[in-house]
This record gives structure tokens, C-alpha cells and sequence, in this order.
């Protein structure tokens, strides 16, 4: 007799041999288990900081988030540290993009859609942020 059982994804197979009226039961070896990937290469850690320098940070933030189309938007960035001369480059997400360095930028959103606006700033240090911004417009 022969039977072939699977136990959470494992083949085990078992067979009884009648023999002189004594019975033997024999099973195969398991399966090795599937092998398995290397995990994932960590990321790389952040830039240290210069001394005496605050690394950049910027946080993005609007007058409204949503509303009917015309919508204008006034953007409110925060920004700290860094090393100035700052280089900006905003992206509303219609097809607009502007280098503005003006942290109460607007922009005017035509049309009904969702919007992500990112904005990049990066320093004279070689530092860089960016956030980003979902702007509904109905």
C-alpha cells in the first residue's frame, strides 16, 4: 500500500511492505526547504552633516489642499539649515515646474484632477530635500 501525504507544502511518502506477515513502514527523506533569497540591500545612510552645519530640512504646506477648478494654491515651505545659496525647482504636478526660490509660491490649477506638487531644494553644500504635496481639485 502506498500513500502519498502532503503536510504544509512537504511530500512525505510512506510505504507498508507485507512481508511474512509483518508489516514495515519506510519513508523518504524530506525535501530540503526551497531556497531563499538574500534580503535586500539596505539603503545607504544619510550624508553627515558638516560641522557646524544644520543639515537641510524642508516641510511643504498649502493654503488649501483641495477645492473646484479655477483653485489657486499658495504654497507654504519651511525651511531650515543648509547652506545657503539654495537652488528650487517646484513640480505641480500639471505640466508646470518653476525655479522660484519664493516659499509662498502660487500656482492656479485649471482643471479637475489630483495633483502631487514636489518641491526640491538643494544647498551650496551638496545637500538636498524635497517634499510633496496631493492638491484635489474638483
Amino acid at each position: 500500500m502506498r500513500t502519498l501525504v502532503r503536510l504544509a507544502g512537504i511530500a512525505a511518502f510512506t510505504a507498508l511492505v507485507g512481508c511474512g506477515g509483518r508489516e514495515e513502514a519506510k519513508q523518504a527523506p524530506a525535501p530540503s526547504p526551497a531556497p531563499t533569497t538574500a534580503p535586500a540591500a539596505a539603503a545607504a545612510p544619510p550624508a553627515a552633516a558638516k560641522p557646524g552645519v544644520e543639515p537641510l530640512a524642508i516641510f511643504l504646506d498649502a493654503n488649501t489642499i483641495e477645492g473646484k477648478a479655477p483653485l489657486t494654491v499658495t504654497f507654504d515651505l519651511d525651511l531650515d539649515g543648509g547652506t545657503p545659496p539654495y537652488k528650487w525647482k517646484w513640480d505641480f504636478g500639471d505640466g508646470q515646474k518653476a525655479t522660484d526660490a519664493d516659499p509662498k509660491l502660487s500656482h492656479v490649477y485649471d482643471k479637475p484632477g489630483t495633483y502631487m506638487v514636489e518641491v526640491t531644494i538643494d544647498d551650496a553644500g551638496g545637500d538636498s530635500d524635497f517634499d510633496i504635496l496631493e492638491i484635489e481639485v474638483k
